[in-house]
């Protein structure tokens, strides 16, 4: 994120690249991890839900849902919980 809010000619690709690759590699360890999504919706699970909204509403990575399909069908079935919902920023 801190790369975004710098001036555009101050900005580090390698350094945005670089923090996209550690994003992208944590989310495809949950994507191959099914039990991390099961159960009783936990404190993890709302990290979680939290981290990828932040994502998606910041934009800090491209479509971090993309080729994650048991992430993205449990992210559909809880970013709606009314807790999550009522906090999520406005876009």
């Amino acid at each position: 994120r801190m790369e975004q809010v710098k001036d555009p000619a101050r900005r580090d690709p390698a350094e945005t690249a670089a923090y996209a690759g550690k994003v992208g590699r944590t989310l495809d360890a949950i994507e191959r991890e099914p039990a991390w999504l099961e159960g009783p919706f936990d404190a993890g699970q709302l990290a979680l839900a939290c981290a990828l909204d932040w994502l998606v509403f910041r934009d800090l990575v491209p479509d971090p849902l993309a080729g994650r399909p048991r992430l993205a069908a449990w992210y559909a079935a809880v970013r709606d919980r009314p807790g999550l919902a009522a906090t999520r920023p406005a876009a």
